[in-house]
């Protein structure tokens, strides 16, 4: 039976265990980390960043933008990722990681810190020379520049 392989819309830029590993300490809060979450995650917040076109190649060429996953999409994603299992995890899937006060100070953190990574992917999308990477436009006081 020849092997049929996902396409690549859904396969994650990285691993549950990646975000697991750089994120979570509490292996309660990981308990319902998937793929789909990932997905989820990267369809949100790294797919408007990129832009469908380099999202596109980003994903089917992973060796050539490797620098570009590792350092700057990644550090963004995962944070991302957790903020969303924390929230799905205890409305959606019956985990408890806490109180509800505990659960949203966990969600605030991890948005916190992926706002800094994904500044610092659209400051390195602006300065680095991809050649299919969406130009990267600045909002100030609600106007494009």
């Amino acid at each position: 039976m020849p092997s049929v392989e996902a396409p690549l819309s859904l396969i994650p830029f990285i691993e549950p265990a990646v975000v697991i590993a750089l994120t979570f300490n509490d292996p309660l809060q990981a308990v319902a980390l998937t793929n789909d979450i990932i997905l989820a995650a990267e369809y949100q917040y790294i797919l408007p960043i990129l832009g469908q076109e380099f999202f596109d190649i980003v994903k089917s060429e992973t060796e050539l933008y490797a620098i570009l996953i590792q350092h700057y999409i990644t550090p963004c994603l995962v944070y991302y990722t957790k903020a969303l299992a924390i929230s799905l995890n205890d409305k959606e899937r019956n985990v408890n990681t806490g109180s509800d006060q505990l659960r949203a100070d966990y969600v605030s953190a991890a948005m916190y810190i992926a706002n800094i990574r994904r500044k610092a992917l659209i400051t390195h999308l602006t300065t680095a020379n991809y050649g299919h990477a969406p130009t990267i436009k600045k909002r100030i006081s609600g106007i494009l520049f």
